[in-house]
């Protein structure tokens, strides 16, 4: 899950369309399914009547759109069930960022949720909606990355592995990964994310099954 970003960003590429719809070969089914628009920002199926998104988000509105970028079909909204919770129509989970609405609908598919502690090492594949990537960053001569570019609002996905779990007391456990251009690290559509990719998913491959992690 991604806590606080907007764009994935990636290395091999500038291309503002890149995997902007679902993926395919060993990425196939790998999660992209299961997003949907909640406002400006993406959320995830997990749930016949549930979806998770970031808390830091704020309310987004009051429905959720399986858009058919996603379910390779045609848009479908659902809307919230603002009873829920006495009326709040989520519940946050206590020391995380995340956030879970309720629907009055129901969804007709939802992620596998990661249960396991053992994320170092399995790959995954991050999603946003945010913007390309902006100028270079040049230090003494050589790339570092670059700058925060213009948001545009569009779904991307990428790749990368995950290196580590570190967990910080307001948001609970968070997996790390590095922005690689080469090496062991390195992945296919090697990605990180940056501003506004808020509530966008992260899926982790465990034993051959894309789960939501």
């Amino acid at each position: 899950f991604v806590p606080m970003a907007e764009a994935v960003l990636f290395y091999g590429t500038a291309d503002p369309s890149h995997n902007s719809s679902a993926p395919a070969g060993a990425y196939q089914n790998s999660g992209w399914q299961y997003q949907g628009y909640y406002g400006a920002y993406l959320g995830t199926m997990i749930a016949p009547q549930y979806f998770i998104t970031a808390r830091h988000m704020g309310t987004q509105g009051s429905s959720f759109v399986s858009a058919g970028i996603f379910n390779g079909g045609v848009d479908v909204t659902y809307t919230i069930d603002t009873s829920a919770n006495a009326g709040a129509g989520y519940w946050d989970i206590t020391g995380t960022d995340l956030r879970i609405f309720k629907i009055n609908e129901y969804f007709n598919s939802h992620a596998t949720l990661y249960t396991g502690s053992s994320e170092q090492g399995l790959d995954m594949v991050t999603i946003g909606r945010g913007g390309v990537r902006g100028t270079d960053l040049m230090v003494s001569g050589t790339l570092q990355g670059w700058r925060h570019g213009i948001g545009d609002g569009v779904a991307r996905w990428g790749t990368n592995l995950v290196s580590s779990v570190i967990t910080i007391p307001s948001l609970g456990g968070l997996l790390v990964a590095s922005f690689d251009d080469s090496g062991p690290g390195y992945t296919a559509e090697e990605a990180t994310l940056s501003v506004g990719d808020s509530g966008g998913a992260v899926f982790v491959n465990d034993g051959g099954i894309w789960k939501l992690a």
